[in-house]
């Protein structure tokens, strides 16, 4: 995803899941490296759901350079795709 791209990102989550609630947890940053550990919750189908994850960014003259991602799927037998899409 591009930089250009995180305010539709947001749009559509917002006009899909207007009640996603997304929760900073901690974060830290060593040298060029920041990680951001955060939680995400919403209610689909009448169930809450929760889920987790952590994003590593290392940085190069004040942008974004590399990326990773890692979080733990909500627990609810649908794609993520599904969840999106649930009002």
């Amino acid at each position: 995803m591009l930089g250009k791209e995180l305010g539709r990102l947001t749009e559509l989550v917002r006009e899909r899941a207007p009640d996603s609630v997304w929760q900073l947890l901690d974060w830290t940053a060593r040298g060029d490296t920041v990680i951001v550990e955060w939680q995400n919750s919403r209610i689909a189908g009448g169930q809450r759901l929760d889920w987790c994850g952590v994003d590593k960014f290392r940085l190069r003259d004040g942008r974004m350079s590399r990326s990773a991602s890692t979080w733990t799927p909500p627990r609810c037998g649908r794609p993520l795709k599904a969840l999106l899409c649930v009002r």
